[in-house]
């Protein structure tokens, strides 16, 4: 497999009765512009989605290298720098219940009912106490690094460039920044 460009497509929340979901989005492959061959940031339309570069370490210091014509512009006047965050790619489930009460509450019930059915024990009840707290319990889906210490990653990077600044993201570019500049930035990094 190589390393590929990708356009992040936000996730949102649907409500359907009783059952609320959140679909946390997917990535759809990212499209250079004809006109030039870079990947730009807009206000509109899929300029608005972050980008994301996936692949082993090896695979994308080559895709950068290939590409080093091209690169980012950010078109948003008030926005213009471009971040760029580092870290290692664990895919998730698509799709999550946003209400884990709902099974916690569940196994209690089902614990406390089997109490005085055969083969079931009071010991149940005890441990949907733990499920209780595991579900308020926040759990990230992927890891951060600091900023200051090398990505040591075994396995896919996930590179993200985005407009907004966020969490463990270092500022490549204003305006625009050309790949070639990416992967000496990114060198340094992993």
């Amino acid at each position: 497999m190589s390393a590929n460009l990708y356009r992040s497509v936000n996730g949102q929340v649907h409500v359907k009765k009783t059952c609320i979901i959140e679909d946390r989005g997917y990535l759809s492959p990212a499209h250079a512009a004809t006109s030039d061959g870079n990947y730009w940031f807009s206000e509109r339309g899929v300029g608005v989605q972050e980008l994301v570069l996936l692949g082993t370490t090896e695979e994308v210091l080559l895709w950068l290298a290939t590409h080093y014509r091209s690169g980012i512009k950010n078109t948003i006047k008030d926005l213009p720098d471009i971040y760029m965050g580092v870290e290692p790619y664990r895919p998730g489930k698509r799709f999550k219940g946003l209400f884990p009460m709902h099974d916690v509450l569940k196994a209690i019930f089902d614990a406390s009912v089997g109490v005085f059915g055969p083969g079931n024990t009071l010991t149940d009840v005890i441990n949907a106490g733990g499920d209780l707290k595991s579900a308020i319990t926040f759990k990230p889906e992927i890891g951060y690094t600091e900023k200051t210490k090398p990505v040591k990653v075994k396995g896919e990077l996930y590179i993200k460039f985005s407009y907004l600044p966020g969490d463990k993201m270092e500022k490549v570019g204003s305006k625009e920044v050309d790949f070639r500049t990416i992967r000496k930035f990114l060198r340094k990094l992993v």
